[in-house]
């Protein structure tokens, strides 16, 4: 037989020596109320996840509180440039002013609109005391069982 690929016998019985030895140091953690290593790993990347949400929103309201009365702006040029060429002359005062007061006005309601739904905190639940950002092992180190041998 070829040393290279194990027996299948061989095989299944270090499949099973395995699954027994998991078991083991499971329920070995189960009785001294020690947390299950899985569950750890769950709630740490729980908390990653919504570290990461919660920098995604923060990171969204500044991008659009800086661009959306910019883009505002943008149209507003544009529109003045249309109503400059192309209207009569005597209405350039009146439509520039509505032109402009309706884009002080819309970049009023997004940063007014922005700023009411407030900054973004964390959960009560939030346990801050993993920090996964300092320590990126610490994720990979839950995942091992604490009773190998």
């Amino acid at each position: 037989m070829n040393s290279f690929f194990p027996s299948t016998k061989a095989y299944e019985a270090e499949q099973r020596r395995r699954a027994e030895q998991v078991h083991s140091e499971r329920m070995h953690a189960i009785e001294l109320g020690q947390p299950v290593p899985e569950v750890q790993l769950a709630q740490a990347r729980v908390q990653e996840t919504r570290a990461r949400a919660i920098a995604a929103s923060v990171i969204v309201r500044t991008v659009f509180m800086a661009v959306g009365p910019l883009a505002i702006g943008g149209v507003a040029i544009g529109a003045m440039s249309v109503v400059l060429t192309q209207a009569d002359a005597a209405l350039h005062r009146f439509l520039i002013s509505i032109i402009w007061g309706a884009a002080v006005l819309m970049s009023l309601i997004v940063i007014v609109g922005l700023r009411a739904i407030g900054p973004a905190s964390l959960p009560s639940d939030f346990d801050a005391s993993v920090d996964l950002l300092e320590s990126p092992g610490k994720l990979e180190s839950l995942g091992k069982r604490p009773f190998a041998k």
